[in-house]
Formats: C-alpha cells, sequence, structure tokens
C-alpha cells in the first residue's frame, strides 16, 4: 500500500493507522458524486446493427465508490463498500438536488418515440421523485424503434453495469424501480384457452331391440368454475424476482410506474386504466430466500405533459409485513386511488396531494414467508 500522507516533520502516516473515525472522514470527502448511468449510448437507435437490450435501462446511484480505492487492498475496499452502504441506506437523502446527475440516459414512450426530447424529460421525471435511493429504471415491453422499424425486443438479464454494481448494490436494504411500461404491458398479459373437458351426456330410452344402455360421451367447453389464467408471468413481477435475487438484504421496496398523460387518455385501455396490470399490483415481491420483504409501496403516476415535477398518482399500495406477537406475523395493506384530469393545466400552481387510502385490511401471514430476524428490526 502507498504512503496517503506525511506529517509537518516529514515522518510518514499510512491510511490505516488512524482510527476508524478519521477514516471515515476522509472516505466522505473521497466519496464521489451521483451519476446515471445507462446500458448503451443515446444514438444507438440509428445504427442498423442488433443492439442487446436489458432488463435495466438505467441504474441511479446517489453516491459512488472510488474505483482506484477498491484497488489498494482488501481491508479499503470493505471499509469504502461498507461506508457507501452505509449513507445509501440511510434515511439521510444524500444527492444533490441543484445539479442533474452526470452521465447519459435514454427511455422510450409507451408509443415508442425515441426523441431526445421525451428521454431528457423522463429522466427529470423520474428525478423528480428521488429520495436519496438507489434506483433503477425498467423498461417492460416497451417498443425498440431502429432503422428498420419498430419491435419489442428480449429483455431478458441485468445489464453487466448491474452485475457490476453487485458489491453494492448485495448490500443495500432499500431500492426504488421506476418503470416506463409499453402499450402490450398496459393491456394485459395472454389468457389461455378455456379448457375443453369432457362431459356425460343423459341416457337414451331405448326404443329397439338393438339399442344399448351405454353412456355417450362428449365435449364442451369450460363450466365458468375456473378461472382463466395468464398464459405468461407479469413480465414486471419477472424482473423485480431477478433483480432482487441478487439483493439478499431488502427491506424497502418502493416501485413507481410512470404513464405519459397522452397515452392515459389516448390507449385505448380499460375505464380503469391500470386494470391490466392489477396481477402485478397484488403480487407479492419477495427476496432472493423468497421471504416476503418487510415493505413494499406502489404507485401508478400519470405525468404532467410539461412540467416533470408535476404527476398524479392514480393508484398507490402500501404493504408492510409486521410479527403480531405469539410467533404469528400480519401485513397491513393499504390502497388509495386518485382521480387523473381530463387535461391538465399548462403551468401548474400546486402540487397534487397523494390519494389518501381508502381500503385498509390486515391479513395473516405465513411465518416461513417472513424474514427470520423480523422481531430484531421491528
Amino acid at each position: 500500500m502507498s504512503d496517503f500522507s506525511y506529517h509537518a516533520g516529514g515522518s510518514r502516516c499510512r491510511l490505516l493507522t488512524l482510527p476508524r473515525e478519521l477514516r471515515d472522514e476522509i472516505y466522505q470527502s473521497v466519496v464521489l458524486p451521483q451519476y446515471a448511468y445507462t446500458d448503451k449510448p443515446f444514438s444507438h437507435h440509428n445504427s442498423k446493427k442488433p443492439v442487446k437490450e436489458y432488463m435495466d435501462a438505467r441504474i441511479y446511484m446517489p453516491a459512488r465508490t472510488p474505483s482506484n480505492v477498491l484497488a489498494t487492498c482488501k481491508q479499503l475496499r470493505h471499509e469504502m463498500l461498507e461506508f457507501v452502504t452505509r449513507l445509501l441506506n440511510s434515511s439521510r437523502p444524500v444527492i444533490d438536488h441543484q445539479s442533474p446527475p452526470k452521465g447519459n440516459v435514454k427511455v422510450t414512450n409507451a408509443s415508442g418515440d425515441y426523441s431526445r426530447s421525451d428521454s431528457l424529460f423522463e429522466a427529470s421525471i423520474e428525478r423528480a421523485k428521488d429520495d436519496g435511493s438507489v434506483r433503477i429504471t425498467l423498461k417492460i415491453l416497451v417498443p425498440f424503434r431502429g432503422a428498420l422499424g419498430s419491435y419489442v425486443p428480449n429483455r431478458d438479464e441485468p445489464s453487466p453495469r448491474f452485475i457490476a454494481f453487485l458489491p453494492l448494490l448485495s448490500r443495500l436494504r432499500r431500492i426504488k424501480f421506476d418503470v416506463w411500461g409499453g402499450w402490450n404491458w398496459w393491456f394485459g398479459p395472454l389468457k389461455r384457452t378455456p379448457e375443453i373437458k369432457a362431459q356425460q351426456k343423459s341416457r337414451f330410452i331405448r326404443t329397439t331391440s338393438d339399442q344399448t344402455d351405454e353412456i355417450q360421451g362428449g365435449q364442451s367447453g369450460s363450466d365458468g368454475g375456473d378461472a382463466i389464467s395468464p398464459l405468461l408471468p407479469d413480465p414486471l413481477s419477472h424482473a423485480i424476482a431477478v433483480m432482487t435475487q441478487h439483493m439478499p438484504l431488502l427491506e424497502d421496496v418502493s416501485i413507481n410506474i410512470f404513464m405519459h398523460a397522452r397515452d392515459y387518455w389516448n390507449l385505448d385501455l380499460p375505464e380503469v386504466k391500470y386494470a391490466g396490470i392489477e396481477g402485478f399490483l397484488s403480487d407479492p415481491i419477495r427476496s432472493s430466500s423468497n421471504k416476503s420483504i418487510r415493505k413494499v409501496y406502489r404507485r401508478v403516476m400519470v405525468c404532467h405533459p410539461f412540467d416533470p415535477n408535476w404527476s398524479v398518482t392514480a393508484f398507490r399500495k402500501s404493504e408492510i409485513f409486521e410479527p403480531a406477537g405469539d410467533g404469528r406475523f400480519c401485513a397491513h395493506t393499504s390502497e388509495g386511488a386518485g382521480v387523473v384530469p381530463d387535461q391538465f393545466e399548462e403551468t401548474p400552481v400546486n402540487l397534487p396531494q397523494e390519494p389518501p387510502f381508502t381500503k385498509i385490511h390486515d391479513r395473516a401471514v405465513d411465518a416461513n414467508m417472513y424474514p427470520p430476524d423480523a422481531t430484531m428490526r421491528n
């Protein structure tokens, strides 16, 4: 390890000989500022070559570890990762809202429009909702528009950038997912064809001597008693499950599902616009050990067409899993729905309030599906 500094008298002082409290003060001064990482350059949609798409479109880090310190020695690497993780897991925001994060950003709306203004505007929308958490942006069935047309790419694995961040991400206790979905996802998953079941017919009364008493069989459609299940699992549930399997310590997950106002009113969706994704809104979010995450908060937000700081929450749901005593566990669930206006003010004055929770209920939870150290954290 190289020398860190010198005293005034010329004697050498090594960093690891200093008390840990002083080293933490030094780490505070060398932590890198916020940065938004994307999986590819902005201009990739002009290329005629096939482009690999990943689940995560971009990763926002409120604070970063300097690579030169991580490569110095094992102890400094461990202490630096521990220090930055403590910053990211704390309730105190570590972000600077005055200056935008560095990095190249690119995101599309549901119609597949890859304009630079839309990309920067959507990045501003995400940034307006930052609370100091690490933020991962997911694209769910969003069309990719290239030189030869548009198609929905297969986003079946995390990006190399996500894998490179695992030494830090695997230590996180809270994280936020920002989601932009395509029309196919908002419309809902494909349904299975009703099962054809054999049905017995009644006996015929014998009228001639050559008839038998054999019961003649037939086929008919489903009797309607069985619910028609989706053909495939919800792609957002699958993407989050793939991400969270690498983060075993997660306790707090926030999910913001964004939708442009023009898509909210122009897409041919049901009257309840988020009816097609109710499967995801009701699906449990579990950790890598298949345990229920302690706190999950989901929102469906309709964005203002001009002001990135102004959006309306169409639906929100909070789930908190807590011990109920005597070895039992309880899930406290609260839901609320807001009203999306037909027209947005061009220059809104006041930010809209979150809709109140109108449905509040508790339910028992299997102890095997809850983290065993929940009592210690409660």
